[in-house]
């Protein structure tokens, strides 16, 4: 491949992690990351432990902001940075996510920008994340229409 080529990959993989995620496709996300992938500062868990972190984010969520469940959730990437080498490569992207659901009797959206670092590996299935950072940078609420 070439580095274009290389890079379209990339972010494909970057997008359809989070399309994945808006889908409540836990499989999907888990399909973005290599047997041995890391999350944040965790230890290795690979695909069968990011498979359990996926599919318990949304409960995980509700307990730490405020909302009480998360009933639809729609994530934006940009600002991607890609670099490659050889067969690994590094990116950065922002990320904004919206997350709608209840609060008490009221319906609240919360508006999140994430930053995303990952490092990815060429492997037989495409580029795949091997180990991704991610940071909440900043979050607010907004009245939903």
């Amino acid at each position: 491949m070439n580095t274009e080529s290389d890079r379209a990959a990339i972010e494909a993989v970057l997008i359809r992690y989070v399309n994945a995620n808006d889908a409540d496709d836990w499989a999907g996300m888990t399909a973005c990351f290599t047997e041995s992938a890391r999350w944040g500062d965790l230890p290795p868990q690979g695909r069968a432990g990011l498979l359990e972190r996926f599919s318990t984010m949304r409960t995980r969520a509700a307990e730490m902001m405020p909302i009480d469940d998360v009933r639809s959730a729609q994530h934006a990437v940009s600002n991607v940075e890609i670099t490659v080498d050889g067969d690994t490569a590094t990116s950065y992207c922002l990320a904004t996510a919206y997350l709608l659901g209840p609060r008490g009797d009221r319906e609240v959206l919360l508006v999140r920008g994430i930053t995303y670092r990952d490092y990815l590996v060429r492997t037989d299935e495409g580029w795949l994340i091997d180990h991704r950072q991610h940071q909440l940078n900043w979050m607010f609420e907004a009245a939903p229409l």
